[in-house]
């Protein structure tokens, strides 16, 4: 697939090791969308990622918000693609708790639609879309 943009180029990788691919303070922004609920470490994951980005530098990223209430037995579970793609699910109040001192944090939740069929028939949604969370790096 040919390249739109000449200026732009991509590099695979972990997002935990993107320290050890750009030179310290060189981004203005990062921008992770649907990538922090698969990473092992969250933690490690944020310091690689703060590493790169300039004092006053932004993250913004996007993580699922799937809040179910199970309506019946929940049966045992059987990874669709033989393993668990999702590491974890983040809650409005631990998005809260571990970001909102930093600058110009913002969060917003952004609804969606329930996909009937995706999950077995003894959930219900509560509340189904995504979080957006973004903070400016301290200067």
């Amino acid at each position: 697939m040919p390249i739109r943009q000449p200026n732009v180029g991509f590099r695979q990788g972990l997002a935990e090791e993107v320290h050890l691919y750009f030179p310290p303070a060189s981004f203005d922004l990062v921008y992770s969308f649907a990538v922090l609920e698969h990473v092992r470490d969250v933690d490690a994951t944020l310091a690689s990622i703060e590493t790169v980005l300039r004092p006053g530098g932004r993250f913004a990223f996007v993580v699922p918000m799937p809040e179910f209430r199970a309506k019946g037995p929940i049966p045992d579970y059987t990874p669709i693609h033989g393993y668990a793609d999702h590491c974890r699910v983040f809650t409005a109040a631990e998005l809260h708790e571990r970001f909102d001192r930093r600058p110009a944090f913002r969060l917003d939740k952004l609804p969606g639609e329930w996909k009937h069929g995706e999950l077995p028939d003894c959930f219900e949604a509560v509340e189904f879309g995504a979080f957006f969370v973004s903070y400016a790096k301290a200067g």
